[in-house]
């Protein structure tokens, strides 16, 4: 008779994340990949952002897998991949991994003209 090891089933969440820009998406992704986290879209599609030229905001979807991970340490390391990129965001919204959910983005539009541009660090003041 041989001894049979079953592993345990990954822990998996959906994550919603409502940020200022869609290129935080990359920085999100690999900062919880770093961390062990197995990172898809949650999507059935594909897609990972939701959002348009001129939006006011985007929101990320994820799917994501860890081992005996729980809500709480997700959203602890969420919280640290963000502020370590310096993120702005909005909201994040973490729950277990269902089949049965939709989502929308804002419908906000912002013209280019209100869009500040940052203005260059001056070095010398610091």
């Amino acid at each position: 008779m041989s001894d049979l090891v079953f592993s345990q089933r990954p822990d998996q969440f959906h994550v919603w994340i409502t940020v200022l820009i869609q290129s935080y998406e990359t920085g999100i992704i690999h900062g919880l990949v770093k961390r062990g986290y197995i990172v898809s879209a949650a999507d059935s599609e594909g897609n990972i952002s939701t959002t348009f030229k001129g939006a006011a905001s985007t929101i990320i979807a994820l799917r994501v897998e860890k081992q005996l991970v729980s809500r709480t340490s997700l959203l602890s390391d969420l919280h640290s991949t963000l502020e370590e990129m310096k993120a702005q965001f909005f909201s994040v919204v973490i729950s277990e991994h269902t089949l049965n959910c939709t989502w929308m983005g804002s419908n906000i539009r912002i013209s280019n003209s209100d869009i500040l541009e940052p203005l260059p660090v001056d070095k010398k003041a610091n």
